[in-house]
């Protein structure tokens, strides 16, 4: 997209509801017109997506850093529920791609799942799952979110309750802000969605205590997604990693990437990298072999999850001393 003549990147998130973007763009919006949901709106600057114009009046500015630094990838703004729901908007995973239309493709309507999405808050849908087979969740749908599912406290507390032996796995999450923050995941016996189940998905408790539960990204890159926002459908047909199995980090390391560099933010203790001696605040310099600078933080965190006792290599820096470290990655969760 486009904003007064620069190119820039939204995330296309269904679980915000208005449009926003980085805090670096303030300068450039004027006057305060009003404040809502704990945010300044101020008059928006010109949008274009390829040669359309945006139909948007009014944004809010919100700190992106983190969210840049955990995944690594551009990020300038959020394109949120204000503007998507006047959209059928289809999701490819497969060829990278995001789609905005008026019609739902014929073709899709033959041949994928329909979901009913209930309305809620006047601006954001959910749509009704079994946990475990026996806990019913009415849950939004947040691109957004990276997770398959993440659970505010209170519902988590119904799928894994107190004073049972779960086993929880430490993890960053990336939000408005400047704080990196700490949550847990554990794994959750089956997912269903209709007539489809799903085993032994990720599922990770909200930094929000009172947010909704939702349905995140994890879950819709399974399908060929298309919500048909102003009829309030959604519409799956399996894509490639339709039966993936969910991994998760088999190192213990906690990544971010800042100006270029791959920085260690902390490490689990008795992790096979804690074990083989990296620290919070190093730099990894390559793995396996290749720059990191030269890899995607997916392509980084891939590689650390890429099976038990796979062999990985890291060159390290510490200060001005840079030396090889090599563990085999063991199943944490």
């Amino acid at each position: 997209m486009r904003t007064s003549g620069q190119t820039n990147y939204f995330i296309v998130n269904t679980g915000t509801s208005a449009t926003g973007l980085d805090t670096r763009f303030r300068d450039r919006l004027g006057e305060v017109r009003k404040k809502w949901d704990g945010h300044n709106f101020c008059r928006s600057p010109e949008i274009r997506m390829q040669d359309a114009r945006l139909a948007v009046d009014e944004v809010f500015c919100m700190d992106l850093k983190i969210l840049r630094m955990i995944t690594g990838e551009p990020c300038d703004g959020i394109l949120g529920m204000e503007f998507l729901k006047h959209y059928v908007v289809e999701l490819d995973f497969e060829r990278g791609l995001v789609h905005f239309a008026r019609e739902v493709p014929a073709h899709t309507r033959t041949n994928a799942m329909r979901v009913p999405m209930k309305l809620s808050n006047q601006r954001h849908f959910r749509i009704p799952t079994a946990l475990n087979g026996k806990i019913t969740l009415d849950l939004l749908f947040d691109t957004g979110d990276s997770s398959t599912i993440s659970l505010n406290r209170a519902d988590w507390n119904l799928v894994f309750p107190p004073g049972e032996s779960a086993a929880v796995h430490k993890l960053l999450l990336a939000g408005l802000g400047r704080q990196v923050t700490e949550s847990v995941l554990a794994r959750l016996g089956s997912l269903d969605l209709q007539s489809n189940r799903f085993v032994n998905v990720l599922c990770v408790l909200s930094s929000y205590e009172t947010a909704p539960s939702a349905l995140g990204m994890g879950f819709f890159r399974r399908h060929h997604v298309t919500f048909d926002l102003p009829n309030q459908m959604l519409y799956l047909r399996p894509a490639k990693a339709f039966n993936a199995v969910e991994e998760h980090d088999m190192s213990g390391l906690h990544l971010l990437r800042q100006d270029g560099d791959t920085i260690v933010h902390s490490v689990d203790e008795g992790s096979p990298a804690a074990l083989a001696g990296v620290k919070a605040d190093d730099l990894i310099v390559a793995v396996n072999g290749q720059p990191s600078a030269a890899l995607k933080m997916k392509s980084v965190r891939k590689a650390l999850r890429a099976g038990e006792w796979k062999k990985i290599s890291l060159e390290v820096k510490r200060g001005e001393r840079t030396f090889p470290v090599e563990f085999d990655l063991k199943r944490l969760l």
